[in-house]
């Protein structure tokens, strides 16, 4: 459009007020993409909160049941309660039902050095308010993501409509038309591929690493579906790098999957990959 400014001026929209909303389109995105590290990073430090969560209440109830073995109030106190979730909301009400049977046994009492009532009640705390903030960026997030829809879908509908009366002024026989028909791309692109994923644990750090491939793939999220887990969880949402590297994952069989998208849209998802950490 730019080179043909002066040559063929639209009536529909100028070059110059093209360019500008090409470099909003741009700006969205850059913001996007920084949004997505900034969630990512997030995510794992919430991941990591969750875990000692859960390892800190699952210590806390087992110790507890043998300190009070021949307490039949007390037992009556810990009866029901379940330390076996590693899905988020899961885990929270979990470690609230603990709470609050800790208190009634002895607040004061401490299962080892560190993991004190008043430490693991603000750790929940922390970790209830992560995930309430967590789901509050994803509602942002889905306005963000439609705004950007809505100005890439109107450069795209005017760049059809501009491509479509240029083809029509200039013929392919001209040297105009030449150029337009060799610079401006006719075909779309196609949706990501199946992305291709390998994985392994790594002693060294107590991590899972993978790494993935997919045909077309620009972004991709990362979910997992831990020991004892029936659904995924998300670990990483349209992350531009093709390796990962899981420092959450429990004790035992672990799952993963990865879903490629590109800007026609989201690809198929993976295969099942499965992966022990020892």
């Amino acid at each position: 459009m730019l080179k043909l400014a002066g040559v063929f001026d639209w009536e529909t929209i100028t070059a110059a007020d093209y360019g500008l909303e090409l470099e909003a389109a741009r700006a969205l995105m850059a913001t996007a993409a920084a949004e997505r590290a900034s969630e990512a990073a997030a995510a794992g430090e919430l991941n990591a909160q969750l875990l000692d969560l859960r390892k800190k209440m699952r210590l806390g109830v087992s110790l507890a049941k043998k300190k009070w073995s021949a307490d039949a109030t007390s037992l009556g106190v810990l009866r029901g309660l379940r330390t076996n979730s590693n899905a988020r909301l899961g885990t929270l009400q979990q470690a609230l039902r603990w709470e609050k049977a800790w208190l009634k046994l002895d607040a004061a009492w401490v299962p080892v050095a560190g993991n004190t009532y008043g430490a693991f009640c603000l750790l929940r705390a922390a970790c209830q308010a992560a995930v309430e903030t967590d789901a509050t960026e994803e509602t942002g997030d889905a306005q963000a993501s439609g705004e950007l829809a809505v100005a890439v879908r109107r450069l795209y509908d005017l760049s059809v409509a501009w491509f479509g009366e240029a083809l029509i002024r200039f013929p392919a026989d001209t040297a105009l038309g030449m150029m337009l028909r060799a610079e401006v791309p006719t075909r779309k692109s196609p949706r990501p591929q199946q992305a291709v994923v390998t994985g392994e644990y790594q002693a060294e750090g107590a991590r899972i690493v993978l790494t993935f491939e997919a045909r077309g793939g620009r972004a991709f999220t990362i979910a997992r579906r831990g020991p004892g887990e029936k659904e995924f969880t998300v670990l990483s949402k349209k992350q531009p790098a093709k390796t990962f590297a899981d420092v959450t994952a429990e004790k035992g069989e672990n799952v993963y999957v990865v879903t490629p998208y590109n800007s026609r849209g989201k690809g198929p998802v993976s295969e099942e990959v499965r992966v022990v950490k020892g």
